[in-house]
């Protein structure tokens, strides 16, 4: 089973994660839960790169931990998550509710991590587990074996001015209304035994909402290509201004086959 579904990919795809690495990573975080936040009775995962840490994949829906117990409760793709994890416990769910139903009482203190769920996601969390406070496990996350290789430093020449776009969004990173303002970058991700993989996201700066995602063993054309065509295919109609960090992906990405896509549909 394989991480990415596109079958050109399939044979050379991301192996899943081993349950036994997953359940590691499990109470490892159960472990400094217990030590930065005593009596803590539950966590609620969302963001996408700390979904994939803990289960193996990356399909809409939220990860409840509980210091007895771990749940993956998918909204969308619940077969396709499936296919891809090999974690313990995946439910499939059409809204809270019936996650909330299933605890039966929520917990005093929510934990999230703070500096990546939105306050829509939070209200929508709060209105089905009527929780007291938001508590913050982004300190936890930081202690556990990052998923995210840092970036190293390397100093090019300067790109040419003609590949290289004005920038436009002069550090203006939000937005009143949606699909006005999209960023986009590559991640590098580390898994197995020195194994590398690419997650490449587009990020409406309005609500900061994924638009689409895509990850690849490989950091080229096609998987930026391939986000934005899925971005384009959800929002046929958006015409955004488009902002990235002008990595080498992106700018070819800009010419070539991309040229006419991004002429279509974007204010780049």
């Amino acid at each position: 089973m394989a991480v990415l579904e596109q079958t050109a990919i399939l044979t050379d795809a991301i192996r899943p994660v081993p349950a036994s690495e997953l359940e590691a990573r499990l109470e490892k975080f159960r472990r400094l839960m217990d030590e930065m936040h005593p009596g803590w009775e539950m966590a609620a995962v969302n963001h996408k790169i700390a979904m994939y840490y803990f289960t193996g994949t990356m399909q809409e829906g939220v990860l409840l931990i509980r210091p007895q117990d771990a749940i993956f409760w998918v909204r969308r793709n619940y077969e396709r998550a499936v296919n891809e994890s090999h974690f313990s416990d995946i439910r499939p769910m059409h809204s809270f509710r019936e996650a909330a139903a299933y605890y039966g009482s929520a917990p005093r203190i929510m934990y999230v991590e703070t500096k990546k769920a939105t306050l829509d996601w939070e209200r929508m969390l709060h209105k089905y587990f009527a929780f007291e406070e938001v508590g913050s496990f982004d300190a936890v996350l930081h202690g556990l074996r990052s998923v995210c290789r840092k970036k190293k430093r390397r100093y090019q020449k300067k790109t040419p001015a003609e590949y290289t776009a004005e920038n436009i969004l002069n550090r203006e990173f939000s937005s009143d209304r949606q699909n006005e303002k999209w960023v986009t970058d590559i991640t590098e991700l580390k898994y197995g035994s020195g194994s590398k993989a690419y997650l490449s996201a587009v990020l409406d700066l309005y609500g900061r909402n994924i638009v689409a995602f895509s990850l690849s063993r490989r950091n080229n054309t096609p998987l930026v290509l391939d986000t934005f065509e899925q971005a384009f295919q959800k929002y046929p109609d958006a015409k955004p201004l488009l902002h990235s960090d002008r990595g080498a992906s992106g700018r070819r990405a800009g010419r070539g086959p991309g040229r006419r896509m991004f002429a279509d549909h974007s204010n780049v």
